[in-house]
């Protein structure tokens, strides 16, 4: 039974993958706005806006460039098609994804800790200890691990209450996160 139950947990749903898609699509266009994109879907604009854009054709930095590829190569393995024509995007910690200085990239697979045991711990805008705070973790908290970690920092969704409470990068790796329970 439990292998079976770690089987489902690898095995994409469609229901993951509309969700990687949302956020694929959110992370991709997130770098073209912040290089001064103007938007012509109705998806683009109502989640980023075109106030202070300058162009159709922006131009991006070799790092931007990379992580722009590797997005596309994700969105293709995962057959994305992302309604542009809509309004709304599935990605409960929007709001605090605006803010990052370094952008996560989804896997579409994911792992949760049930009931965080260790002490707090801050949540960062960006992968180095003088970013900004966006949160802070408390006992008890759920954190969701679902984006690729980079060295020893980690995406971290953080859920309090059964609402989302913060997101933000920690430099935690899996191996030391101690939890009631663990899934995925």
């Amino acid at each position: 039974m439990r292998i079976l139950l770690f089987l489902m947990l690898l095995v994409p749903s469609p229901l993951a993958a509309l969700e990687i898609c949302d956020d694929l699509w959110f992370t991709r266009n997130l770098i073209f706005h912040r290089a001064g994109y103007c938007f012509g879907s109705t998806l683009g604009q109502t989640v980023f806006g075109n106030a202070g854009c300058t162009t159709k054709s922006p131009v991006l930095g070799q790092a931007d460039q990379s992580k722009v590829a590797r997005i596309k190569s994700l969105e293709a393995e995962w057959e994305c098609r992302v309604n542009t024509s809509g309004r709304r995007l599935n990605i409960p910690d929007l709001g605090f994804r605006k803010l990052l200085f370094d952008l996560p990239v989804a896997t579409g697979y994911e792992s949760s800790c049930i009931g965080w045991r260790g002490g707090p711990f801050k949540l960062r805008s960006g992968r180095h200890a003088g970013a900004p705070q966006t949160a802070t973790a408390l006992p008890g908290d759920n954190l969701l691990y679902q984006f690729e970690s980079i060295g020893s920092w980690e995406y971290v969704e953080l859920f309090r209450d059964g609402r989302t409470a913060g997101a933000g990068w920690a430099r935690m790796p899996l191996e030391q996160v101690t939890c009631e329970n663990y899934a995925g």
